[in-house]
Order: structure tokens, then sequence, then C-alpha cells
């Protein structure tokens, strides 16, 4: 846990509650620093759960781009610690995210990230080997329009599915272009009812 820089994280979450709070006039004051620390705790041990059981779809030195960072880019900082020898992207169409992103990533003083304000639904994913769609993403049929457009095959596409409406996605992108290769045991996520990964990989 030592590599995660929690501290650092932390004072990166807070800035994200507050800004939440303003924007979405969501009352965030039950949440402390023990709440918020115990947070990143149970993440981390959900996305150690995740890494072991995706492992065998990773080869370390790979290109990765993650469509949906966040402000809070905690999935690619545990990803950077288990493949150092990786390049990951992360993007995001929110400016202020991107932004937010970049000063955790010059706090933890991480080498192997890069943040670009781009849309995912324009990205050109030609040269990428991984790409990850984040659960919160809205457009991810439309997204994964994009990817399997200009991926090349043997890509290995992550798609973390939290809305209901996002499971047609599944029977839509197990066709002749892309084939559903993994699905992770939701068990692991007992708190999180509507959470599940799909793995795909483009096929040609």
């Amino acid at each position: 846990m030592s590599n995660y820089h929690l501290k650092e994280i932390l004072d990166a979450e807070i800035k994200e509650v507050k800004y939440i709070k303003e924007y979405e006039c969501i009352n965030m004051d039950k949440f402390k620093n023990s709440l918020c620390l115990g947070y990143n705790k149970d993440f981390y041990n959900s996305i150690e759960y995740e890494i072991n059981k995706t492992n065998k779809f990773y080869i370390n030195g790979e290109t990765v781009v993650m469509v949906g960072c966040g402000y809070l880019p905690l999935t690619l900082i545990a990803y950077s610690n288990y493949y150092p020898k990786s390049k990951f992207i992360g993007l995001d169409i929110d400016k202020e995210a991107i932004l937010s992103s970049r000063d955790l990533k010059n706090i933890l003083k991480l080498k192997n990230i890069l943040f670009e304000h781009k849309d995912g639904l324009k990205y050109d994913y030609k040269k990428v080997d991984v790409i990850f769609i984040a659960a919160m993403v809205k457009n991810k049929q439309k997204t994964l329009d994009r990817i399997t457009e200009t991926c090349k095959p043997g890509t290995k596409i992550f798609v973390r599915l939290f809305y209901k409406s996002d499971y047609k996605i599944i029977n839509k992108l197990d066709n002749n272009k892309t084939k559903m290769i993994y699905r992770i045991d939701k068990s692991a996520y007992p708190k999180k009812e509507e959470y599940d990964l799909v793995v795909f990989e483009m096929v040609h």
C-alpha cells in the first residue's frame, strides 16, 4: 500500500469531494478524512483483486489508454505500480479533471502516466494495446464503436459496466469483430451490485 501515497491521494480526494458538493449540490458533510481514507483502502483492495484476476491479459511494456480517467485517476495509479514498464494515458473531456490529474501525477512523481484533454469519441486507438473504459463514461457504446473502428487486431478492451443500461453492450460487442474473453466475478464487489468488468478482444 505504501506505493500508492495514500496521504496525497486522500488530499486530492477531499478536493474532489468539494468539487462534487459545489457543482452537484450533494450534501457531503458526512464525509470525514477517515472515511475517505477507508474508501481508498477498500478501493485498492478491489483494484488489486481486479488486477490479479486479469493480469493474464496484460504484458508489461504495453500502451494502455483509459477513457474517462476523471479528477482522481486511482485506477491508473494502481495499474502503473503493477506495470512500471507500460505507458498509461488517461483521457477525459473535462479539462479541469485533466489539470487535477496532472497535479496529482506531479505530487506522486509518476513517470509512466500521461493525461490528455481529449474526447474518447475522437481518439485514434491504432497504437494502443489495452483500452480501459471507466464506469462513469456515459457514451460507452459510441466510444466502443470508435475503438473498434480504429484499434488493431488483438487489442484488449476492458469495460467497466455500472448502469443497468450498460449491459446491452455485452451482446452488441460479442460479435464477429470483438469477442468477450473474460467477465470478472461480481461476488468480489458485494457493495456494488451493478458493477461489472468485461474484457473483449478485437479479432479483426
